[in-house]
């Protein structure tokens, strides 16, 4: 009797080649570590935030009369701004350092799009805002259901967000609700003072002299210390280094005669659960033809900065794979703008920071309309 024959051994599926993409794949960026504050915490937070919305400090004060808060826990300085005067928008925003207080300057005095949220997501802050209890969180309404809190009508419910950029906005963790408290304690003192003296708080430059408040230690009895104090310009350091091959080849073609808009945008997706990470989306554009140059979309790992400084060596790579070598690039980002112009001065290329980028702005609407 014929024994069964061996069957033969698959052959094993070859693993298919990695496509080369000539840039090292980056992981992406983790999810920032999130501590909720303690219920001690929230109770401390609510309670000032319902003292300001009995206030309602917003009636009197403009969002540029800021003051700053030194932070007894470090000693750094947090600026405080009051929205609402317009009565579309009532909140209190706390810039938390040098940078972020640089950004709100720039939206409100370069930048004539203020509306444009954008920029919102681009300046980290700490917000506590006021409206219908339909906008808290699921947290929030159970630290409000435990604490048996009451709001201070239809529209008066503290909200509180923390704004990192590359994240979308989120429940204030524990460092954010304590700043934000801080805040709002010495903003309860200073309210009053201009509403009784107009123009206490009236500078509008980034530097001040600003009103400084701030207790003199972490203790809750510590005693508050004023100062007026002028902020020392913030300095925009970087250093990009480019691939001198693709300068060459740039510098090398023809000269593109049609100007490029070059914008740097959220579209409207979030990624991942929770928070979210925000992406953003990078267009080049050809003014007048509508061609696009380079589209892509970037992540955010620690600050605006960061993806800033990802732009120009993009732009290289993409304008030495056409070759060209533009002649003028506009953009509306004012930190964009110093980014590239370090690009201009290695190909010769005039960089124009402007109102508006018409045909840039028809491709992100297409974009946040989801059609590309």
């Amino acid at each position: 009797m014929a024994g069964n024959p061996k069957k033969r051994p698959k052959p094993k599926k070859r693993p298919k080649p990695k496509k080369r993409t000539g840039r090292k794949e980056e992981a992406a960026p983790s999810p920032p570590p999130y501590r909720p504050p303690s219920l001690p915490d929230y109770r401390r937070l609510f309670e000032a935030a319902l003292r300001v919305a009995d206030m309602a400090p917003w009636t009197w004060m403009e969002e540029t009369e800021m003051f700053a808060v030194r932070d007894p826990v470090g000693g750094d300085l947090r600026f405080v701004s009051v929205m609402g005067n317009l009565g579309t928008y009532r909140a209190v925003s706390v810039y938390p350092d040098r940078l972020a207080l640089v950004q709100y300057w720039r939206m409100q005095n370069e930048i004539p799009d203020f509306g444009d949220a954008s920029l919102l997501l681009e300046t980290r802050q700490i917000q506590a805002t006021f409206g219908p209890k339909y906008e808290l969180s699921r947290q929030e309404k159970e630290v409000v259901r435990r604490l048996n809190l009451r709001g201070r009508g239809a529209a008066g419910w503290p909200h509180f967000l923390g704004f990192l950029p590359g994240w979308y906005p989120w429940d204030v963790d524990a460092e954010e609700a304590r700043i934000l408290t801080l805040a709002l304690d010495q903003l309860l003192q200073v309210a009053p003072r201009v509403k009784e003296q107009p123009g206490l708080l009236d500078w509008d430059t980034e530097h001040g002299p600003f009103l400084v408040r701030g207790p003199n230690g972490p203790s809750p009895e510590a005693e508050v210390v004023e100062t007026t104090e002028e902020i020392a310009a913030y300095e925009l350091r970087f250093d990009l280094a480019f691939h001198q091959e693709e300068i060459d080849v740039v510098n090398d073609a023809p000269a593109l005669s049609d100007a490029l808009e070059v914008d740097v945008f959220p579209p409207n997706a979030r990624v991942g659960p929770g928070r979210g990470q925000q992406p953003w989306f990078l267009v080049v554009v050809q003014a007048h033809t509508g061609a696009l140059v380079l589209t892509e979309m970037l992540v955010v790992k620690t600050d605006m900065l960061d993806l800033w400084i990802q732009i120009p060596g993009r732009i290289l790579h993409a304008l030495a794979k056409i070759p060209a070598r533009p002649e003028v690039i506009r953009v509306r980002n004012p930190f964009l703008h110093a980014f590239l112009s370090t690009l201009g001065h290695q190909t010769g290329t005039e960089v124009d920071l402007v109102d508006d980028l018409p045909t840039a702005t028809v491709v992100r609407r297409l974009v946040e309309q989801g059609l590309p």
